[in-house]
């Protein structure tokens, strides 16, 4: 019994995080431009080569001398050194699984460069919960994004499913990061 009355709560506080993840902290499109100089760009691992082409626009565009690369195997920095971003430019931060251990394991990072504005590279569906995250794991720093716009070929369908995944971990973010104290 007492099993099935826990099982129910966590039910209810998992739909209640999933109403409000949905209604209030959804997937956004920020109306800001990313700052004109940062002291670096963030890249978040994940679909590459869209994020690989925004980081290099920017880094040519001479909107930060550095580019982070955080939660990537090595696909998109061996894709950066393709597009001829100097090796010296580009760290790399390989651990991160999820959006915040990006965030986690990017603040020392940042901290021994003494960053204290950076540009975030990531997709459009991701964009707001990044954002959000790097806000809240990386306080004292300021962030804005730049995020690689939806899709209009064949990856229009990969876009829509991982907007709607984006959703659930929006909720997950909110229930298992944001409020540890329910556990």
């Amino acid at each position: 019994m007492r099993a099935i009355k826990r099982s129910l709560l966590m039910a209810l506080v998992l739909g209640l995080f999933a109403i409000i993840g949905f209604r209030i902290w959804k997937p956004f499109r920020p109306q800001s431009r990313p700052f004109d100089k940062a002291d670096v760009i963030v890249v978040l691992g994940g679909f590459s080569k869209d994020r690989v082409a925004e980081a290099v626009r920017l880094f040519e565009h001479g909107h930060a001398p550095k580019i982070l690369v955080t939660g990537d195997e090595g696909g998109i920095v061996k894709d950066l050194l393709a597009k001829g971003i100097p090796e010296k430019a580009i760290i790399h931060e390989n651990a991160a699984r999820s959006t915040c251990e990006n965030a986690e394991f990017s603040r020392p990072m940042l901290d021994a460069m003494g960053a204290k504005r950076a540009i975030i590279v990531t997709s459009w569906y991701h964009a707001g919960r990044a954002l959000r995250i790097f806000q809240h794991l990386v306080p004292g720093d300021e962030f804005t994004i730049a995020y690689v716009p939806e899709c209009d070929s064949s990856e229009k369908e990969n876009d829509a499913k991982m907007a709607a995944r984006e959703k659930f971990a929006i909720a997950h973010t909110l229930l298992f990061r944001f409020v540890p104290c329910l556990w």
